[in-house]
């Protein structure tokens, strides 16, 4: 967890460059959702009537829209899924064993 933001910041640099058609772009976790690729609505071509990112990478699968940001998940974000995994699970298990263990005592 240390160097959680340092990964993601790292790959959110890697997914940049190699999509030159975005403009910026942040990657974050969401719990039961997973890693997302996460970009400002607002900074790239928006068709509003069909909810579509005409110029978003052909790999970009769409997820939501929340406010003026719209989330995403490619090849990249579902390589971190698999490696890192779902982080509020972890979570919530290590919190069980706490809880446990005190209990015990």
């Amino acid at each position: 967890f240390e160097t959680l933001d340092q990964t993601l910041s790292e790959v959110g640099r890697q997914v940049l460059s190699k999509h030159e058609e975005l403009i910026s772009l942040k990657v974050v976790f969401l719990p039961q959702v997973g890693f997302l690729v996460s970009i400002d609505k607002r900074q790239h071509a928006y068709d509003e009537s069909t909810n579509t990112f005409p110029n978003i990478p052909e790999d970009f699968r769409f997820i939501f829209i929340q406010d003026e940001d719209a989330f995403f998940k490619n090849s990249d974000m579902d390589q971190l899924d698999e490696e890192i995994g779902d982080l509020d699970a972890f979570i919530k298990d290590t919190e069980a064993l706490i809880v446990s263990d005190l209990e015990e005592e």
